[in-house]
């Protein structure tokens, strides 16, 4: 017979209760129960980070079930000549973000700070990728006449070093919830 082993790569419904996708208190506790039970009937829980481990002890999972093994990259892949070549001080500032355009990523934030910034000389923003939110938010761009920033499409995994090189800064945001702090 075969074993399940639940692999959690986000704490759900936790998540969807964070970003605010439903607020309704019965639903959330119904999907909370389902989610304990599958803890529960697991024969192991494979997690991401350590404190996703520390929430569902806190939460009566047996911690004998629970195995942290945590996202990694391969750095090899990123150590092409581009990114060892690149300037240093260039005439653009070009900051970035590359991945799902979400509702957790709360991407807004960014456009805001572009918005902020959008008279300055030579500071550019460059977002990359795919999500529910993307033309929420190329429509909120050009709501505040943002010349300063651009979309692209999702690359290819081979494409990556190139993508990541051409920034000066890469950002990585959350929505600022206290379930973020638990992400990687």
């Amino acid at each position: 017979s075969s074993k399940f082993v639940f692999e959690v790569r986000d704490l759900w419904p936790a998540t969807i209760k964070a970003v605010g996708a439903i607020n309704n208190q019965r639903i959330l506790h119904i999907l909370e129960t389902l989610e304990l039970y599958l803890y529960r009937k697991a024969f192991l829980v494979v997690l991401v980070t350590n404190a996703f481990k520390a929430d569902l002890i806190s939460r009566k999972v047996n911690p004998d079930k629970l195995y942290v093994i945590r996202n990694g990259v391969d750095l090899s892949f990123f150590a092409g000549q581009k990114l060892e070549s690149r300037p240093c001080h260039t005439e653009v500032f070009k900051v970035g973000y590359v991945g799902t355009h979400g509702v957790c990523q709360d991407l807004t934030q960014i456009l805001n700070v572009a918005s902020e910034l959008k008279d300055v000389s030579g500071l550019f923003f460059t977002f990359v990728g795919e999500g529910e939110q993307k033309e929420f938010l190329i429509s909120h761009a050009a709501s505040l006449n943002l010349k300063n920033v651009k979309f692209e499409s999702m690359v290819k995994k081979d494409d990556m070093p190139d993508v990541y090189s051409d920034f000066d800064l890469v950002l990585v945001p959350l929505k600022n919830d206290e379930l973020f702090k638990t992400v990687i």
